[in-house]
């Protein structure tokens, strides 16, 4: 019976694996969907099951763990306080191969001359 309880418990969870969190400035975190948008008032997203967008405003968001954990988001409140636009944030890309990184990375080798 626990199992059946479990199940809607990890499933919930698995939706806001992959979604970034924000942390708030009365502590605690609230995760936000990939996509969003970042202006002067703050960052406005729909939240799942509800239709009406929502905006977390900037006085409500712990700004230094902000600028630690999400530079991107940190940068776009920047823009959007200096110049006024809107900034939408989208998925993250996937993560290149660190394997195929380092073979394409050029090698640069010298032999030392034959003795003989």
């Amino acid at each position: 019976m626990k199992r059946f309880a479990l199940l809607p418990c990890f499933l919930l969870l698995s939706t806001f694996a992959s979604a970034r969190t924000i942390p708030l400035a009365k502590g605690g975190a609230i995760p936000i969907p990939d996509q969003a948008v970042v202006s002067a008032d703050g960052i406005t997203f729909v939240r799942p099951g509800d239709a009406n967008p929502f905006t977390l405003k900037w006085a409500d968001i712990d700004l230094k763990r902000l600028a630690k954990q999400e530079i991107e988001i940190e940068t776009s409140r920047q823009k959007a306080l200096l110049t006024g636009e809107k900034t939408v944030l989208g998925p993250e890309a996937p993560k290149a191969n660190p394997y195929a990184e380092f073979l394409s990375v050029p090698v640069k080798v010298s032999f030392r001359p034959k003795e003989t």
